[in-house]
């Protein structure tokens, strides 16, 4: 496609994809991170309702847990597949610079990185929905810590309650998990008065909470690299399409044509261009303009003065 480009020599390394490599590894750092505190923050829930009861559960828990995995492997998957287009690229670059030809599977090239980007906006928006799901998990802990944590204060203040019959009798210093939304929990478990077990229930949320931080800056480090992504992407396409447009302007004959050619005949192009569009230059060979129909035999003037 197009004719050849001056073909040139550069150092392997200029086509080595260096910032796609960084992002490759940012990418497998951010999943890990996020991964590793979703996984704490999860197993510490998990604990402190095996403490309330075997029945006990938490709305979209399970969801949570299937959204790590997936989320986790359909990111690394697009990494994987961003990175192979880096690759891609940089072999089709050594390839024009080695020929000095653009060949048509450019144009393959750009329909692949056009898919691979509509789909990358569609895993960043499911990011920044992850990234409220994390905001949302951390502030539900973080209630239930402050909840127990304040009946172990109540009961260190008036001592440990006495429980005397079923639900709804639950004192005041217990914890009424059934007032909870978010947890599900059988009315003969949802009354916690047992100081040991809120202890060990305030213990599990500790490390939830601790692990939130880490979740949410992991989540929020596979945006931005996200973000990184799609940029390099869009930086190949403008590339290739440079590339394409030299060659179209070079194949469709718009360069300058060399000696002996039109300039230097004196023609130029004219409005109805190809062959018939050209007319003569104003001092080009033979004479031309007005000093040539002036000086030549003619009508007006020349033929008065032969007269």
């Amino acid at each position: 496609m197009g004719l050849p480009f001056p073909p040139r020599q550069r150092p392997a390394v200029h086509y080595f994809p260096i910032f796609a490599t960084v992002l490759m590894l940012a990418s497998i750092i951010g999943i890990c991170v996020w991964i590793h505190y979703t996984q704490a923050m999860i197993y510490s829930i998990a604990a402190a309702l095996d403490v309330v009861g075997n029945n006990a559960g938490a709305d979209n828990y399970f969801v949570l847990s299937q959204s790590v995995v997936a989320t986790s492997i359909l990111f690394l998957i697009y990494a994987c597949v961003i990175f192979g287009l880096c690759l891609w690229r940089a072999l089709l670059e050594a390839e024009i610079d080695h020929l000095g030809e653009v060949k048509d599977k450019l144009q393959l090239y750009q329909m692949a990185n056009l898919g691979v980007r509509i789909c990358w906006l569609i895993i960043m928006t499911w990011l920044v929905l992850l990234l409220s799901g994390c905001g949302i998990f951390g502030v539900y802990v973080s209630n239930m810590r402050y909840l127990v944590r304040t009946t172990l204060e109540n009961q260190n203040t008036v001592g440990a309650p006495v429980r005397t019959g079923a639900y709804p009798d639950c004192p005041a210093t217990c914890v009424d998990l059934y007032v909870v939304d978010y947890i599900d929990v059988p009315l003969s478990q949802a009354c916690v008065c047992s100081p040991s077990a809120l202890k060990s229930i305030l213990g599990h949320l500790n490390n939830a909470v601790a692990g939130a931080p880490g979740c949410f800056v992991g989540a929020f480090m596979m945006y931005v690299v996200a973000g990184f992504w799609r940029s390099e992407l869009s930086k190949h396409h403008a590339f290739v399409m440079k590339e394409q447009d030299v060659a179209a302007r070079l194949s469709g004959g718009e360069a300058p044509v060399a000696k002996g050619g039109l300039v230097e005949m004196g023609l130029r192009r004219g409005p109805a261009g190809g062959a018939n569009g050209y007319r003569p230059l104003a001092g080009g060979p033979g004479g031309g303009g007005r000093g040539g129909g002036r000086g030549g035999a003619g009508r007006g003037r020349g033929r008065g003065e032969e007269g």
